[in-house]
């Protein structure tokens, strides 16, 4: 028996019960088992079993190449161990240990403590959980945000109408966005846009197409703002004409979106963000 492909993580159940051969019942197994913090699961693929039979001449499963299993690790973290205490029908107990960071951490019921490794070692496991470890510890480090830059702006139209207030604008941007991630990857979706001034938007909310940000990568992102009869305050009007006469307009560039995180074949759920830029 061999695993053709490895799952993100990997779910072991104890069989902690037997069948009592003089009562005709189950009964518990209480018998301490020693298991692995850390397990290479390769010794066990198909893949591998083929290898060390025929060498180098792998053929593929219904169209599957075998050499793609290899992108994903074999090598697996233990995260979570359930542990039961007390019998099978009566009075039983299930306590949590979960690693998160490296530090364990025990959930019993609504009362979550911290503990040591030894704890966890020799508590007696009914369930582990391991994940793939190029995950684990990509995932142990908190992705961060990307940073954004204003690298050029040109207003090629900022007056009003009627008169102070309807405000007509047209601005070309230019940002640039990095990743300060070093094995994370971003994808960006659903990204808008607008310039707003002394927190009046002034222009319409522009649509910036989606992309994928590779690791430590920087993507340039264009974009044209623009505002047609756009209702702003009265004040506004003036208090634009004032900065314009002293050469010091302050606008500010808002980008909001949703961020998914890339790690390995892992692809996360959509997250909020927001960024504002002053130039």
């Amino acid at each position: 028996m061999s695993i053709r492909k490895l799952p993100l993580v990997s779910c072991f159940h104890i069989k902690r019960f037997e069948l009592s051969s003089t009562r005709n019942m189950s009964k518990k197994v209480d018998r301490y088992l020693q298991f692995p913090f850390s397990l290479d699961m390769a010794p066990y693929l198909s893949s591998s079993i083929l290898r060390s039979r025929f060498g180098n001449r792998i053929f593929s499963f219904d169209g599957d190449e075998l050499a793609g299993q290899e992108e994903l690790s074999s090598e697996f973290e233990l995260v979570a161990v359930i542990t039961h205490t007390g019998k099978l029908n009566a009075g039983d107990h299930y306590v949590t240990y979960l690693r998160l960071s490296d530090q364990w951490y025990k959930c019993d019921d609504a009362w979550i403590t911290q503990v040591n490794e030894s704890i966890v070692r020799a508590s007696q496991g009914y369930m582990m959980f391991y994940v793939q470890k190029m995950l684990f510890y990509k995932a142990s480090e908190r992705p961060f945000r990307p940073q954004f830059s204003l690298k050029e702006a040109s207003i090629y139209q900022l007056n009003f109408s009627a008169p102070y207030l309807l405000l007509n604008s047209s601005i070309q941007v230019t940002l640039e966005s990095k990743s300060p991630n070093q094995k994370v990857g971003i994808y960006y979706d659903q990204l808008q846009a607008y310039a707003s001034y002394k927190g009046q938007q002034i222009t319409l909310d522009t649509h910036i197409p989606a992309f994928y940000q590779a690791h430590q990568a920087s993507n340039l992102i264009s974009a044209s703002l623009q505002g047609n009869s756009i209702p702003v305050a009265s004040s506004i009007g003036y208090q634009v004409g004032r900065d314009q006469v002293a050469g010091n307009l302050v606008l500010a560039l808002k980008v909001d979106g949703q961020l998914r995180w890339k790690v390995g074949t892992w692809v996360s759920l959509l997250s909020s963000s927001d960024t504002t830029l002053i130039g």
